[in-house]
């Protein structure tokens, strides 16, 4: 992002068809609109989504991490918070079709190519989940906990956050 390297967090392989979702964030990001460019060792199909947020502490994060993968039109992904006030943010890939909400959960961006942003909170200390629906039967998807509350803002500064199919 304008030059900036993102850290990489976790990815997790979509059933049965060689795909995976993995997320990357980049703390402190420049404000101001910038390109978002992803380099490849392979030539393969990547679909993207990023998201700003504020008021994100811009050390020690993620707080949290988990993965998760299904057969069924409900995907979900599950980790757990160390501290109060956090916010988990979900990158979810499926088959095909977009991405629906579920409980506690607020959908960012989706596409009908089967990919999505979602995120929820602020969630207190402890197991939390984040729940999305879609047509499709194959998924996976990969979440984190971010601490501090965070608020969507559509601005560039704060934590930033890519989906990389």
């Amino acid at each position: 992002y304008n030059g900036n390297a993102a850290s990489f967090v976790n990815k997790t392989s979509y059933p049965g068809a060689g795909r995976y979702g993995a997320t990357e964030y980049l703390l402190l990001a420049p404000s101001g609109g910038s390109t978002i460019t992803i380099a490849l060792s392979a030539s393969v199909d990547v679909m993207g989504h990023s998201a700003s947020y504020t008021n994100v502490a811009q050390s020690s994060q993620p707080e949290a991490t988990g993965t998760n993968s299904g057969t069924s039109g409900t995907g979900t992904c599950a980790a757990t918070a160390l501290t109060n006030n956090a916010w988990y943010v979900m990158a979810e890939v499926n088959g095909a079709g977009t991405v629906t909400a579920g409980a506690s959960t607020n959908v960012r961006e989706t596409s009908a190519t089967g990919t999505g942003l979602a995120d929820g909170g602020p969630f207190s200390s402890g197991s939390n989940t984040l729940t999305v629906t879609h047509t499709s039967t194959d998924w996976a998807s990969v979440c984190m906990v971010l601490s501090e509350v965070v608020i969507p803002t559509g601005e560039d500064d704060g934590g930033l956050l890519l989906l990389l199919e």
